[in-house]
């Protein structure tokens, strides 16, 4: 009987859970893992160029997937990937992270090796980890796949970030167990739980419902049909738009704090109460913190607990949604929709300059229904709230984590993992820039993205904010147009979009090819931006004490 090695047993039970791809950047500590990852063929290697790309590119797969994972090596891998890694972290993404480390006897004895700071402190890094993922697991020679079990059960069961140190020596070595399949995935919601679900209902029959980004993550999303059908009125924060089809007669817009239209917010934080299911309550998803959700008539449905004057744990969020929804009582009024589905059928002037609505709503006409969406944080993110999107449309952002850069490798990760949906990504030029070395993945493992680069001329979302004419949120102009196939994406068909008919016609062929990656570029305005941005930053100027945009551009 064949011997596994203690890295085949990891990448058996990564297989077995669903995963076949795993994205990262080779490394002395990491090659013999490797080699015998290439020898298995039990999961796909994809060689990104940084540790950075590669992690978003794990946070993009498991978005699309559930789960995803990125290999990196000891010290400069993994503080590479850090920042993605957190990403994760912050916006609820299951990305499993192995880091292959110095042999055992190194560790030990505090060696002064290379990709540390030659102190003796080889522990560094780990406790660096223990900060930024949601559980870290050290393998050892004492019972390693017991360890490996462990972390596997706990990633799959929270999808939540998972660190596995795993030391080089360790890694290699024969094991005489057999491998034992991971066992099945059993999910329950506790009594307690489901009793204080029950009890709200009955004191509140005709809350709301508000969903967040973790029901977006967590397997609600196939759930939300079910509102429709009892007709309970359902808002979304931000992050979760899409999460319910745009066009139903129970979904009454986006909850945005004090950014949202007064009868939304009134609605939302009225005195019938509200189900927050999944909601993460963060500045970039209340208005700044402006939401005014009273605890006494608010029930919170989380990853895994229930609260409402108790909290309890095991309960999880499908579950919990499953029984709310059993739960609850059909509404019979119709509700005051905050959305203009007319707006996404606009008609365009075709020989029209394009501006950041005309290029959103032109997209929202062309984009089909069953796609997955990346809009990067700043101007590609609010234009996407001010959209219609076609039914079953999967928006993803990061809005809690908020680095720019995220959407490019993301979206190729996503495209990558077999999902059926096709990809879309939408970026601005100055966060393009920070992670597109990653085309590089369309010719060598056939990502196919429709990827919109706003060639805006730096960092509008900052102009709009403070520093419109300050040289600070300027960046390098880069001829785009011959970008991707320099980078190694040769295959990718690169058009620039001097008005609405070329956007439009652009489109067109890129959702009839799905052969191949498009990259569309946009050229803006450096101060176009939609109405949410607009809004937002008059917010914000106002906060600061600053000038409107518009005095500050009239005064030269």
């Amino acid at each position: 009987m064949k011997k596994f090695t203690i890295v085949e047993h990891l990448y058996k039970h990564i297989r077995e859970v669903g995963v076949k791809t795993i994205f990262g950047v080779p490394g002395d500590f990491s090659l013999a893992m490797l080699d015998i990852l290439e020898s298995s063929n039990a999961l796909r290697w994809i060689g990104c160029a940084t540790e950075l790309g590669a992690a978003y590119c794990a946070d993009g797969y498991a978005r699309a997937n559930g789960l995803g994972v990125v290999l990196t090596t000891f010290g400069v891998g993994e503080l590479s990937a850090a920042t993605a890694i957190a990403g994760s972290t912050a916006e609820d993404v299951g990305v499993l992270h192995i880091v292959a480390t110095p042999p055992t006897n190194a560790l030990n004895v505090g060696s002064p090796l290379h990709h540390s700071f030659a102190d003796g402190d080889l522990q560094r890094f780990q406790r660096v980890a223990q900060e930024i993922h949601n559980k870290t697991f050290t393998v050892t020679e004492n019972n390693p796949l017991k360890t490996i079990k462990e972390a596997i059960h706990y990633w799959r069961t929270k999808a939540s970030t998972t660190y596995i140190m795993l030391p080089q020596d360790i890694a290699v070595k024969e094991s005489d167990n057999d491998f034992l399949p991971t066992p099945p995935l059993y999910e329950h919601i506790s009594p307690n739980a489901s009793k204080l679900i029950s009890e709200f209902i009955n004191k509140y029959p005709n809350a709301i419902a508000i969903l967040g980004n973790v029901a977006q993550r967590r397997g609600v999303r196939e759930l939300t049909p079910g509102l429709a059908e009892k007709n309970i009125p359902v808002a979304v924060l931000p992050n979760a738009k899409g999460i319910v089809n745009e066009t139903d007669s129970n979904y009454i817009g986006i909850y945005n704090g004090k950014l949202s239209s007064p009868s939304l917010k009134n609605r939302a934080e009225g005195p019938s109460g509200r189900v927050l299911i999944g909601c993460t309550l963060a500045d970039t998803t209340t208005g700044g913190l402006s939401h005014i959700f009273s605890s006494k008539n608010t029930l919170i449905i989380d990853a895994h607990t229930v609260s409402w004057n108790s909290r309890f744990e095991n309960a999880p969020i499908k579950q919990a949604f499953i029984h709310w929804l059993s739960c609850s009582t059909p509404f019979a009024e119709e509700h005051a929709t905050h959305h203009k589905e007319s707006e996404r059928f606009s008609k365009i002037d075709p020989q029209a300059a394009l501006t950041q609505k005309s290029m959103w709503t032109i997209l929202t006409q062309k984009m089909p229904e069953h796609v997955r969406i990346f809009a990067e944080t700043g101007s590609p993110h609010y234009g996407a709230l001010d959209s219609i999107f076609a039914n079953d449309t999967v928006f993803e952002c990061a809005s809690i984590w908020s680095a720019i850069g995220y959407a490019l490798p993301a979206s190729l990760g996503a495209s990558l993992s077999e999902s059926t949906r096709r990809v879309v990504s939408v970026i601005g030029d100055g966060a393009a820039q920070m992670t597109a070395n990653e085309f590089g993945l369309v010719d060598r493992y056939g990502a196919n993205p429709v990827i919109l680069i706003l060639d805006n001329d730096g960092y509008t979302v900052e102009r709009i904010i403070r520093g419109e004419k300050a040289a600070y949120n300027d960046v390098a102009q880069w001829q785009w147009r011959q970008l991707p196939a320099t980078l190694g994406a040769k295959s990718a068909r690169t058009t620039v979009c001097i008005n609405s008919a070329s956007f439009a016609e652009s489109l067109s062929e890129a959702f009839k090819d799905e052969s191949r990656a498009h990259v569309i570029i946009v050229p803006l305005d450096k101060y176009d931006a939609t109405t949410s941005l607009l809004t937002m930053g008059k917010f914000l100027r106002a906060k600061a004490k600053l000038p409107s945009l518009e005095q500050s551009l009239s005064e030269g």
